[in-house]
């Protein structure tokens, strides 16, 4: 107890504290040395007095005796002497003793007065090192709250983090996944178009086109009908209209011909499904734009059934074609008609252009997609033969490609699952 409050007093008071009881030892020695002397002369003195009494007493009993008492004495009094010179100097002794002790004491009780200055002076340094240390701990504590409500936002935008890149992954790997499974879907069409025959794929082909070609000709000939009906009106309050109408009617036969010429060029040098689909999809395009237009055929026809009931009318009466132009002017019907017609051929005009946008972009997105597909195939492939599997089972190569994207992606395939886990 008493080892473990020293080591945990400073080194300052702990001097003090050395000195205090190294004095105190010595003051107490020195109490005890006097004591003692101070017995021993008490002693010696009333020893002495005894003597003195008895020799005093014996000489007065026998006087005659002296000489012989004091041969008898002699010695016992020689003694005595010899013990009071003794016991003197062991007094000197002491007292020397003392004196040398007192410069010793005098400059402990100096190394006792430095000791307590620099005793003040560390309990002022310590007190001011416990202001700091209390400043520094609050401070701290102030500090470690702001670190702690740091750390929580930390982690709170951490998590948020973590939890939006984790469902970037996921939709990702979701995306991939759906893109593999497309992809064995597509080998398997690819199978099933192969087993087929290209014969039967062809003549599929070759009847849709056949039949876009004889539609195409069809509205031809609707066009060129009308055409030949609205020129066939005289009118000269027609003519520009009718010959706007023919030309841009003549520029959606030349762009649609374009169209249908690159997709005849793609069908003969590219015998891709996925751009069979696709040419499948344009072709879907240009039959709704043929019931459009057919549609607007319906509307023309209208138009012009309206036109020859007021020719028939204006005949009769015998007007000129100014009276007719002038009718035309007038004709609230047929202004709204003829108005609702350019909008429609603006609108169209707009649709096939987009429709030929999303086209292009489709394609564009196509091809970027395959040739990743590629790309991620080639790669496939060098790890493939790089791993040295340059030779396969001969069970594998008698199977269909099916699901070859989900092998080559290390993905098994849903159906793959089910047989092993059976």
């Amino acid at each position: 107890m008493i080892a473990s409050e020293t080591s945990s007093e400073p080194p300052g008071e702990q001097l003090v504290r050395l000195l205090h009881e190294h004095h105190a030892r010595c003051r107490e020695a020195l109490s005890r040395q006097e004591e003692r002397l101070r017995l021993a002369e008490q002693e010696l003195v009333s020893y002495l007095d005894g003597l003195v009494k008895s020799l005093e007493s014996q000489s007065r009993q026998r006087p005659a005796n002296d000489v012989d008492h004091a041969e008898k004495f002699q010695p016992l009094l020689t003694a005595l002497e010899s013990a009071v010179r003794m016991i003197q100097e062991k007094g000197e002794a002491l007292r020397t003793q003392d004196q040398d002790r007192s410069p010793t004491i005098a400059q402990l009780t100096a190394e006792l007065a430095a000791m307590r200055q620099e005793l003040v002076e560390l309990r002022s340094i310590k007190d001011h090192l416990e202001q700091q240390l209390a400043a520094a701990s609050q401070s701290r504590s102030e500090n470690a709250e702001q670190w702690q409500r740091r750390e929580a936002e930390l982690k709170a935008e951490f998590e948020a983090e973590k939890s939006q890149w984790r469902a970037q992954w996921n939709n990702r790997e979701s995306a991939l996944n759906a893109l593999v499974i497309r992809c064995s879907e597509l080998e398997e069409e690819l199978e099933n178009l192969r087993s087929r025959g290209a014969s039967e794929v062809s003549s599929d082909l070759q009847q849709r086109y056949d039949m876009a070609i004889a539609e195409i000709r069809e509205l031809r000939q609707k066009n060129a009908d009308l055409e030949q009906k609205l020129a066939q009106a005289g009118q000269s309050a027609m003519k520009q209209p009718v010959s706007t109408s023919s030309g841009q009617i003549l520029n959606w036969e030349a762009e649609k011909q374009r169209i249908l010429a690159a997709l005849e060029a793609e069908a003969e040098n590219d015998s891709d499904p996925q751009h069979a689909a696709e040419r499948l999809r344009i072709q879907d395009v240009i039959k709704k734009t043929e019931a459009a237009l057919a549609e607007k055929d319906k509307e023309i026809a209208e138009l012009r059934r309206l036109l020859e009931d007021q020719s028939t009318n204006i005949a009769s009466v015998a007007v000129g074609a100014a009276a007719i132009e002038r009718l035309f002017d007038q004709d609230e019907v047929l202004r709204e008609q003829r108005e609702h017609l350019r909008q429609l051929e603006e609108e169209w005009k707009e649709k096939l252009r987009k429709a030929e946008l999303e086209i292009s972009l489709e394609r564009a997105k196509i091809a970027r997609e395959r040739a990743i597909l590629e790309e991620k195939q080639r790669e496939l492939e060098e790890k493939l033969a790089s791993l040295g599997s340059s030779k396969a089972p001969e069970e594998d190569k008698n199977k269909p490609g099916r699901g070859r994207w989900l092998s080559r992606l290390g993905i098994n395939s849903p159906g793959h699952d089910q047989r092993e886990n059976g």
